[in-house]
């Protein structure tokens, strides 16, 4: 799984349905993007404390999905200290009220190099 923090020169909105075009969550990272239809997002949490890329803990809103250009699951954490957060989140909760009904808290936690070099090898 690709996990991702936004950092202040990211900018992220939500796309509307338009047409045939669901809704859709759009991250724009220095020449990348990151496209997470609303019906793909599998879930969304309150991360305390998170401290990637970071020298201060910040709390996030972590939405986890399939990525719609790559295929590949994805976790996007979203700092609630952004000045664009309140809108965004005002946005997504018009657009997928049923994503942000029972959002659970969860205390971060960062993930570790195990130094075995299990990740380059194929598992049977």
């Amino acid at each position: 799984m690709k996990r991702y923090m936004l950092l202040p020169e990211d900018s992220i909105e939500l796309l509307r349905a338009q047409d045939e075009a669901e809704a859709a969550v759009c991250v724009f990272c220095e020449r990348t993007m990151i496209l997470l239809p609303c019906s793909k997002i599998e879930a969304a949490s309150m991360q305390q404390h998170v401290t990637e890329d970071r020298l201060h803990p910040v709390d996030c809103l972590e939405l986890l999905a399939r990525d719609a250009l790559f295929e590949v699951q994805q976790a996007v954490l979203i700092p609630v200290t952004r000045q664009d957060y309140p809108a965004f989140l005002q946005a997504l909760k018009a657009q997928c009220p049923a994503l942000l009904e029972n959002i659970r808290t969860k205390t971060y936690q960062k993930e570790t190099c195990d130094q075995t070099g299990s990740h380059l090898h194929s598992r049977s």
